[in-house]
């Protein structure tokens, strides 16, 4: 964590900073050159500027600005990861700096003067930049400027894994002559459901949760007479061995699939539930 401060010897200081505007001002456009100059120094390629970092960036920002407080951690938005995984963002790695100066470029050029927030910068692992703004009182009483500077290496996946299971899914039933299964709403619903829970808390389904999910679904729709679960964590939809997938029975299908990283099973995992019913 940086904050720095001009210190006025001889004069009155001013009574607040110039403006600055959000977004992408120019102050935040100095920062975002500096650190390609930073990192060109050092023989590494620029960060490509990220929008979905930029959202996070500045919403952290607002929050320490709102609650006048300098920290990576905060109560009520928790951790860099945390934010990431609100947003949906499946990286590899991830970092955060933040700074508070009269300035976004006076913040970033006391982030860079930071060993850890430099080693941020300079770490070959990130591909990708969002910076947000924010003013508001700092810890000190005064005025200030919070940046923060979100470092990632994403996981660009299928914009629509769940479309890219489902074929997957059928190819199998193809290359077996079976009739392709009929994708249900309803078992839509109840899969994106299941495997949210699993992905969010960081640990697949276990049987008898697979168990629970199955039975909530016949107990709520009357239309099946009987169903079954299966879920996977993989790198990509080709990976998954769908046993109920050869089955000729099997008439309607269901599937949730979403990108997620977990301590337990690594960056950018896909995982996946899939409700097979007739």
């Amino acid at each position: 964590m940086v904050a720095i401060r001009r210190i006025f010897v001889g004069t009155s200081p001013p009574r607040s900073p110039p403006p600055e505007q959000s977004g992408r001002d120019p102050g935040v456009k100095g920062v975002e050159a500096s650190i390609a100059m930073l990192r060109t120094q050092h023989g590494l390629p620029s960060l490509r500027r990220d929008a979905e970092l930029d959202a996070v960036a500045e919403l952290h920002s607002r929050e320490m600005a709102r609650t006048g407080t300098f920290a990576h951690v905060l109560a009520s938005d928790g951790s860099v990861g945390d934010r990431l995984d609100r947003a949906g963002y499946t990286r590899k790695a991830a970092g955060e700096n933040i700074g508070l100066s009269e300035t976004p470029l006076a913040a970033h050029e006391g982030i860079e003067s930071s060993p850890a927030h430099l080693a941020n910068l300079l770490d070959p692992r990130f591909s990708h930049l969002g910076l947000g703004i924010a003013r508001g009182p700092s810890p000190d009483g005064s005025e200030g400027i919070y940046l923060t500077e979100v470092l990632a290496s994403p996981v660009r996946g299928s914009k629509d894994p769940e479309a890219e299971v489902l074929r997957a899914l059928q190819r199998r039933r193809d290359q077996l002559r079976l009739a392709p299964l009929e994708r249900d709403g309803a078992l839509d619903e109840a899969a994106r459901k299941g495997i949210q829970q699993a992905a969010f808390r960081g640990s697949a389904l276990s049987r008898t949760e697979q168990g629970t999910t199955v039975r909530a679904l016949l107990d709520h729709d009357q239309r099946f007479e009987s169903a079954a679960a299966e879920t996977y964590v993989v790198s990509s939809p080709d990976e998954i061995a769908s046993r109920n997938a050869a089955e000729r029975s099997w008439t309607r299908v269901g599937v949730g699939a979403l990108y997620k990283s977990s301590k337990d099973y690594g960056p950018g995992r896909l995982w996946v539930l899939i409700v097979f019913a007739r």
